[in-house]
């Protein structure tokens, strides 16, 4: 195998386990389930890249991928939105929105429920 090939294999499985490192960390306040998804594929994917190898750090990369698009796309579609168990957390839409008065509405209602949030509060 070529050089350039495992150095930039080896780079690309090293992005994703620090992205799922730092997205635990980040989600394990607010989204511990899906933290503890991210935790499970940063300790695997930790575990895998000591190894180095192609075939390992290939067979890791695709079943992480599909895991992640198991667990925020397929199954958030087998619930409704109010029958969904406990342990399940949506991350949301993920679409690109390129409409200007979309991104007004999505800033004023993150703004009026910050606010009416600080207002419990007091």
């Amino acid at each position: 195998m070529p050089c350039w090939l495992l150095v930039s294999l080896g780079a690309f499985a090293g992005a994703m386990v620090f992205s799922f490192f730092t997205l635990s960390v980040v989600w394990s306040c607010t989204r511990p389930w899906a933290a503890l998804v991210f935790l499970v594929l940063w300790g695997s994917g930790a575990f895998v890249i000591t190894y180095a190898t192609p075939f390992l750090l290939t067979l890791w990369s695709v079943l992480a991928m599909l895991l992640f698009y198991w667990y925020f796309r397929v199954l958030p579609e087998q619930y409704d939105h109010d029958q969904r168990p406990s342990w399940f957390q949506d991350v949301g839409d993920l679409s690109l929105v390129w409409d200007d008065y979309d991104w007004r509405m999505a800033v004023n209602m993150a703004i009026h429920g910050q606010g009416q949030a600080s207002n419990k509060q007091k």
